[in-house]
Protein backbone atom coordinates (compact mmCIF):
# COMPACT_ATOMS: atom_id res chain seq x y z
CA UNK A 1 0.00 0.00 0.00
CA UNK A 2 2.42 2.46 0.79
CA UNK A 3 4.50 1.33 -2.43
CA UNK A 4 1.30 2.09 -4.32
CA UNK A 5 1.06 5.44 -2.89
CA UNK A 6 4.91 6.66 -3.23
CA UNK A 7 4.63 5.38 -6.60
CA UNK A 8 1.13 7.79 -7.39
CA UNK A 9 2.90 10.68 -6.03
CA UNK A 10 6.38 10.36 -7.92
CA UNK A 11 3.52 10.16 -11.19
CA UNK A 12 1.83 13.05 -10.21
CA UNK A 13 5.50 14.90 -10.09
CA UNK A 14 6.57 14.49 -12.64
CA UNK A 15 3.21 14.99 -14.86
CA UNK A 16 3.04 18.50 -13.54
CA UNK A 17 6.76 18.89 -14.67
CA UNK A 18 5.96 17.53 -18.47
CA UNK A 19 2.80 19.64 -18.08
CA UNK A 20 5.13 22.68 -17.54
CA UNK A 21 7.32 21.70 -19.96
CA UNK A 22 4.83 21.23 -22.50
CA UNK A 23 3.27 24.86 -21.56
CA UNK A 24 6.78 26.38 -21.93
CA UNK A 25 7.17 24.88 -25.39
CA UNK A 26 3.43 25.98 -26.26
CA UNK A 27 4.91 29.52 -25.46
CA UNK A 28 8.33 29.23 -27.40
CA UNK A 29 6.37 28.54 -30.60
CA UNK A 30 4.27 31.34 -29.49
CA UNK A 31 6.65 34.12 -29.28
CA UNK A 32 8.38 32.68 -32.85
CA UNK A 33 4.79 33.21 -34.61
CA UNK A 34 4.39 36.92 -33.18
CA UNK A 35 7.93 37.69 -34.24
CA UNK A 36 7.32 36.63 -37.53
CA UNK A 37 3.54 38.34 -37.24
CA UNK A 38 5.79 41.72 -36.30
CA UNK A 39 7.99 41.51 -39.52
CA UNK A 40 4.95 41.25 -41.44
CA UNK A 41 3.82 44.32 -39.99
CA UNK A 42 6.96 46.12 -40.39
CA UNK A 43 7.04 45.15 -44.11
CA UNK A 44 2.75 46.60 -44.22
CA UNK A 45 4.25 50.12 -42.85
CA UNK A 46 7.39 50.13 -44.77
CA UNK A 47 6.47 49.79 -48.80
CA UNK A 48 9.07 51.40 -49.91
CA UNK A 49 12.13 48.59 -48.35
CA UNK A 50 14.07 47.15 -51.03
CA UNK A 51 14.30 43.78 -51.51
CA UNK A 52 17.86 43.65 -50.18
CA UNK A 53 16.38 45.46 -47.16
CA UNK A 54 13.30 43.36 -46.70
CA UNK A 55 15.87 40.15 -46.72
CA UNK A 56 18.43 41.73 -44.75
CA UNK A 57 15.14 42.38 -42.06
CA UNK A 58 13.95 39.07 -42.38
CA UNK A 59 17.25 37.55 -41.64
CA UNK A 60 17.85 39.54 -38.55
CA UNK A 61 14.56 38.18 -36.90
CA UNK A 62 15.35 34.65 -38.38
CA UNK A 63 18.78 34.73 -36.54
CA UNK A 64 17.11 36.14 -33.51
CA UNK A 65 14.04 33.67 -33.30
CA UNK A 66 16.87 30.68 -33.44
CA UNK A 67 19.60 33.04 -31.34
CA UNK A 68 16.95 33.46 -28.14
CA UNK A 69 15.28 29.87 -28.81
CA UNK A 70 18.33 27.59 -28.71
CA UNK A 71 19.03 30.23 -25.43
CA UNK A 72 15.56 29.39 -23.91
CA UNK A 73 15.65 25.46 -25.03
CA UNK A 74 18.91 25.28 -23.42
CA UNK A 75 17.94 26.98 -20.40
CA UNK A 76 14.71 24.88 -20.50
CA UNK A 77 16.90 21.76 -20.63
CA UNK A 78 18.95 22.14 -18.08
CA UNK A 79 16.02 23.40 -15.97
CA UNK A 80 14.42 20.62 -16.56
CA UNK A 81 17.02 17.73 -15.62
CA UNK A 82 17.70 19.81 -12.49
CA UNK A 83 14.09 19.54 -11.34
CA UNK A 84 13.75 16.42 -12.33
CA UNK A 85 17.08 15.05 -11.27
CA UNK A 86 15.45 17.05 -7.44
CA UNK A 87 11.97 15.50 -7.61
CA UNK A 88 13.70 11.98 -8.03
CA UNK A 89 16.17 12.69 -5.04
CA UNK A 90 13.87 14.15 -2.87
CA UNK A 91 10.78 11.09 -3.28
CA UNK A 92 13.70 8.37 -2.70
CA UNK A 93 14.53 10.46 0.64
CA UNK A 94 11.11 10.56 2.02
CA UNK A 95 11.10 6.98 0.75
CA UNK A 96 14.41 6.16 2.79
CA UNK A 97 13.31 8.59 5.44
CA UNK A 98 9.79 6.63 6.06
CA UNK A 99 11.84 3.04 6.06
CA UNK A 100 13.94 4.36 8.47
CA UNK A 101 11.50 5.15 10.95
CA UNK A 102 10.00 1.43 11.17
CA UNK A 103 13.33 0.31 11.14
CA UNK A 104 14.10 2.68 14.21
CA UNK A 105 10.36 1.80 15.85
CA UNK A 106 11.63 -1.97 15.36
CA UNK A 107 14.65 -1.74 16.74
CA UNK A 108 13.91 0.50 20.09
CA UNK A 109 11.01 -1.94 20.52
CA UNK A 110 13.09 -5.13 20.22
CA UNK A 111 15.77 -4.43 23.37
CA UNK A 112 12.77 -2.87 24.94
CA UNK A 113 10.92 -5.93 24.86
CA UNK A 114 13.39 -8.03 25.74
CA UNK A 115 15.10 -6.14 28.56
CA UNK A 116 11.24 -6.18 29.99
CA UNK A 117 10.84 -9.63 29.88
CA UNK A 118 14.26 -10.86 31.25
CA UNK A 119 13.37 -8.01 34.06
CA UNK A 120 9.95 -9.48 34.67
CA UNK A 121 11.41 -13.37 34.78
CA UNK A 122 13.81 -12.00 37.44
CA UNK A 123 11.10 -10.88 39.62
CA UNK A 124 8.73 -13.69 39.45
CA UNK A 125 11.01 -16.73 39.03
CA UNK A 126 13.27 -18.43 41.46
CA UNK A 127 16.75 -18.76 39.41
CA UNK A 128 19.77 -20.26 40.14
CA UNK A 129 22.82 -17.87 40.60
CA UNK A 130 23.76 -19.20 36.53
CA UNK A 131 20.40 -18.50 35.08
CA UNK A 132 20.34 -15.37 36.69
CA UNK A 133 24.30 -14.26 35.64
CA UNK A 134 23.02 -15.18 31.83
CA UNK A 135 19.87 -13.36 31.71
CA UNK A 136 21.65 -10.12 33.29
CA UNK A 137 24.11 -10.37 30.46
CA UNK A 138 21.26 -11.07 27.87
CA UNK A 139 19.84 -7.96 29.21
CA UNK A 140 23.25 -6.28 29.27
CA UNK A 141 23.65 -7.01 25.90
CA UNK A 142 20.20 -5.56 24.72
CA UNK A 143 20.82 -2.57 26.51
CA UNK A 144 24.02 -2.20 24.59
CA UNK A 145 22.21 -2.40 21.19
CA UNK A 146 19.80 0.16 22.49
CA UNK A 147 22.59 2.62 23.42
CA UNK A 148 24.48 2.41 19.90
CA UNK A 149 21.55 2.83 18.34
CA UNK A 150 20.90 6.40 20.33
CA UNK A 151 24.21 6.86 19.51
CA UNK A 152 24.26 6.54 16.27
CA UNK A 153 20.95 8.65 15.99
CA UNK A 154 22.77 11.00 17.73
CA UNK A 155 26.07 11.06 15.91
CA UNK A 156 23.73 11.92 12.27
CA UNK A 157 22.12 14.56 13.37
CA UNK A 158 25.65 15.98 14.53
CA UNK A 159 26.83 14.44 10.98
CA UNK A 160 23.79 16.68 9.63
CA UNK A 161 24.60 20.12 11.50
CA UNK A 162 26.50 22.59 9.07
CA UNK A 163 29.54 23.96 10.30
CA UNK A 164 29.40 21.37 13.34
CA UNK A 165 33.34 21.28 15.04
CA UNK A 166 34.91 18.19 15.92
CA UNK A 167 38.10 18.25 18.80
CA UNK A 168 41.56 18.04 17.44
CA UNK A 169 43.40 16.06 19.93
CA UNK A 170 46.18 13.52 19.49
CA UNK A 171 44.16 10.07 19.63
CA UNK A 172 45.64 6.65 19.69
CA UNK A 173 43.47 5.29 16.62
CA UNK A 174 44.51 1.47 17.10
CA UNK A 175 44.03 1.70 20.54
CA UNK A 176 40.40 2.89 19.85
CA UNK A 177 40.14 0.05 17.73
CA UNK A 178 41.74 -2.75 20.17
CA UNK A 179 39.25 -1.21 22.48
CA UNK A 180 36.02 -1.88 20.29
CA UNK A 181 37.53 -5.01 19.09
CA UNK A 182 37.45 -6.41 23.09
CA UNK A 183 33.78 -4.93 23.66
CA UNK A 184 32.32 -7.09 21.00
CA UNK A 185 34.19 -10.09 22.35
CA UNK A 186 32.91 -9.51 25.64
CA UNK A 187 29.33 -8.27 25.05
CA UNK A 188 28.68 -10.15 21.93
CA UNK A 189 30.90 -13.05 22.02
CA UNK A 190 31.84 -11.49 18.60
CA UNK A 191 35.08 -13.04 17.13
CA UNK A 192 37.35 -10.26 16.04
CA UNK A 193 40.68 -10.47 14.96
CA UNK A 194 42.90 -7.64 15.27
CA UNK A 195 45.79 -7.23 13.50
CA UNK A 196 47.60 -3.99 14.10
CA UNK A 197 51.09 -3.05 12.88
CA UNK A 198 53.14 -0.86 14.46
CA UNK A 199 51.23 2.35 16.34
CA UNK A 200 49.00 4.73 14.47
CA UNK A 201 48.58 8.39 16.16
CA UNK A 202 46.61 11.56 14.46
CA UNK A 203 44.53 14.33 15.34
CA UNK A 204 40.95 13.79 15.54
CA UNK A 205 37.88 13.43 17.48
CA UNK A 206 38.24 10.40 19.90
CA UNK A 207 34.24 9.71 19.93
CA UNK A 208 33.77 9.86 16.16
CA UNK A 209 36.09 7.76 15.74
CA UNK A 210 35.17 5.14 18.61
CA UNK A 211 31.95 5.54 16.58
CA UNK A 212 33.32 4.96 13.10
CA UNK A 213 35.41 1.40 14.32
CA UNK A 214 32.41 0.62 16.23
CA UNK A 215 30.36 0.90 13.07
CA UNK A 216 33.11 -1.17 10.96
CA UNK A 217 32.91 -4.06 13.13
CA UNK A 218 28.95 -4.22 14.15
CA UNK A 219 28.36 -4.23 10.55
CA UNK A 220 30.88 -6.81 9.63
CA UNK A 221 29.35 -9.12 12.23
CA UNK A 222 26.03 -7.94 11.38
CA UNK A 223 26.08 -9.43 7.89
CA UNK A 224 28.22 -12.16 8.46
CA UNK A 225 26.59 -15.92 9.48
CA UNK A 226 26.79 -17.00 13.34
CA UNK A 227 30.14 -17.66 14.67
CA UNK A 228 32.36 -16.33 11.87
CA UNK A 229 35.43 -14.34 12.25
CA UNK A 230 36.07 -10.52 11.42
CA UNK A 231 39.28 -9.39 10.51
CA UNK A 232 40.26 -6.15 11.57
CA UNK A 233 43.82 -5.17 10.39
CA UNK A 234 45.83 -1.98 10.12
CA UNK A 235 49.14 -1.02 8.36
CA UNK A 236 51.10 1.63 6.83
CA UNK A 237 51.02 2.01 3.03
CA UNK A 238 52.47 5.14 1.34
CA UNK A 239 52.65 6.97 3.46
CA UNK A 240 48.92 6.58 4.80
CA UNK A 241 47.88 4.46 7.38
CA UNK A 242 44.75 1.96 6.46
CA UNK A 243 42.43 0.07 8.98
CA UNK A 244 40.66 -2.45 7.42
CA UNK A 245 37.23 -4.39 8.50
CA UNK A 246 36.81 -7.85 6.73
CA UNK A 247 34.12 -10.34 7.50
CA UNK A 248 32.84 -13.57 5.51
CA UNK A 249 29.43 -12.79 5.30
CA UNK A 250 26.95 -12.25 2.09
CA UNK A 251 28.65 -9.58 0.28
CA UNK A 252 28.02 -6.43 -1.20
CA UNK A 253 26.55 -6.10 -4.76
CA UNK A 254 28.50 -4.25 -7.25
CA UNK A 255 25.13 -1.73 -8.08
CA UNK A 256 25.52 -1.32 -4.40
CA UNK A 257 29.03 -0.66 -3.23
CA UNK A 258 28.47 3.15 -3.81
CA UNK A 259 25.07 3.83 -2.22
CA UNK A 260 25.51 1.37 1.24
CA UNK A 261 27.24 5.03 2.30
CA UNK A 262 23.81 7.02 1.74
CA UNK A 263 22.22 8.05 4.67
CA UNK A 264 19.43 5.71 5.59
CA UNK A 265 20.72 3.31 2.78
CA UNK A 266 19.99 -0.91 3.49
CA UNK A 267 21.89 -3.11 1.57
CA UNK A 268 18.93 -5.79 -0.36
CA UNK A 269 15.28 -5.76 -0.84
CA UNK A 270 13.23 -4.23 2.31
CA UNK A 271 10.76 -6.66 2.08
CA UNK A 272 12.88 -9.47 2.38
CA UNK A 273 16.04 -8.58 4.82
CA UNK A 274 16.22 -9.93 7.54
CA UNK A 275 19.39 -7.90 8.88
CA UNK A 276 18.93 -5.64 12.11
CA UNK A 277 19.85 -1.94 11.66
CA UNK A 278 18.73 1.57 10.76
CA UNK A 279 20.69 2.41 7.55
CA UNK A 280 22.91 4.67 9.66
CA UNK A 281 26.46 2.95 10.30
CA UNK A 282 28.27 3.26 7.33
CA UNK A 283 26.74 6.79 6.80
CA UNK A 284 28.74 7.38 10.07
CA UNK A 285 31.52 5.71 8.93
CA UNK A 286 31.71 7.60 5.55
CA UNK A 287 31.26 11.10 7.32
CA UNK A 288 33.20 10.42 9.97
CA UNK A 289 36.09 9.31 7.31
CA UNK A 290 35.61 12.26 5.41
CA UNK A 291 35.73 15.01 8.51
CA UNK A 292 39.12 13.51 9.10
CA UNK A 293 40.53 14.03 5.61
CA UNK A 294 40.26 10.16 4.74
CA UNK A 295 38.80 8.32 2.32
CA UNK A 296 37.21 5.07 2.39
CA UNK A 297 36.58 1.83 0.12
CA UNK A 298 34.61 -1.26 0.04
CA UNK A 299 35.61 -4.30 -2.16
CA UNK A 300 34.82 -7.98 -2.02
CA UNK A 301 36.96 -10.71 0.19
CA UNK A 302 37.82 -13.64 -0.93
CA UNK A 303 36.22 -16.21 -1.27
CA UNK A 304 33.29 -14.14 0.25
CA UNK A 305 32.47 -11.65 2.45
CA UNK A 306 32.79 -8.09 2.06
CA UNK A 307 36.84 -5.44 2.71
CA UNK A 308 35.86 -2.19 3.99
CA UNK A 309 39.18 0.54 3.94
CA UNK A 310 39.70 3.15 4.98
CA UNK A 311 43.24 5.17 5.30
CA UNK A 312 44.02 8.23 6.93
CA UNK A 313 47.11 10.68 6.10
CA UNK A 314 50.28 10.30 8.03
CA UNK A 315 50.44 13.12 10.49
CA UNK A 316 54.23 12.66 11.60
CA UNK A 317 52.62 12.18 15.09
CA UNK A 318 53.92 8.38 15.58
CA UNK A 319 57.36 8.52 16.16
CA UNK A 320 56.56 10.56 19.18
CA UNK A 321 53.64 8.41 20.30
Amino acid sequence: MNRSVSIFKEKRARIILYVLVIYMMFQLVWWGYLLIGNYKDLYALNPNLSDVERGSLLRKKIWMLFGEGAVFLLLMYVGFRYLNRSITRELQLAHLQKTFLLSVTHELKTPISAIKLFLETMRTRKLSEEQQKSILNDALRETKRLQALSENILVAQRMELKGTEFLHESVNVFDIIEAEAARYRDVFNADVVCDLQGTFFMKGDKNLLQSLFSNLIDNAIKYSPVGAPIMVKGYRQEGNYCIEVSDAGVGIADEEKDKVFEKFYRVGNEETRNHKGAGLGLYIVSSVVKMHGGSIFVHDNQPVGTVITVCFKNQGLNEKG
